[in-house]
């Protein structure tokens, strides 16, 4: 499905909110390219964008980051914990996943969070030893 096909469709679920569609189409639109995953409920929408390494910060950077600051460890757990969250929500709550089919979305942010990690954890064996807590929550 394209993205006006996408569009579209969630403008048919969403009856309230409604804004919030506009929005994740300028976001999208904004990062060409950039993979992500979009929530629909009869009450709003979720946009979860996947932004590629090159875009996250580095190391022990903290950036702005929804009501606060996060570094890039917290901005990788939080991608996956909205894929994880949204599977599970779907069944209770009814959600339409758009771009991926609800099959894929926990390997999209599996997928997404195992690279990125593996890549950070290249760079330093003293990030692999820093990051355990976090790899052991991930694998559990």
């Amino acid at each position: 499905m394209n993205i006006s096909e996408m569009f579209k469709r969630v403008e048919n679920r969403v009856v309230a909110y409604e804004g919030d569609i506009e929005i994740d189409r300028e976001t999208i639109a904004k990062y060409p390219g950039c993979e992500f995953l979009l929530y629909a409920r009869d009450w709003g929408t979720h946009l979860l964008m996947l932004p590629g390494l090159i875009d996250l910060p580095s190391r022990g950077e903290q950036v702005p980051y929804l009501f606060g600051t996060a570094d890039r460890e917290k901005i990788i757990r939080d991608k996956l914990n909205s894929a994880r969250y949204f599977v599970k929500m779907d069944n209770e709550h009814h959600f339409d996943i758009y771009h991926y089919n609800k099959h894929e979305v926990l390997h999209v942010g599996i997928t997404y969070t195992i690279p990125v990690i593996e890549r950070w954890a290249t760079q330093t064996w003293q990030a692999i030893r820093e990051e355990d807590d976090f790899l052991r929550w991930l694998l559990s």
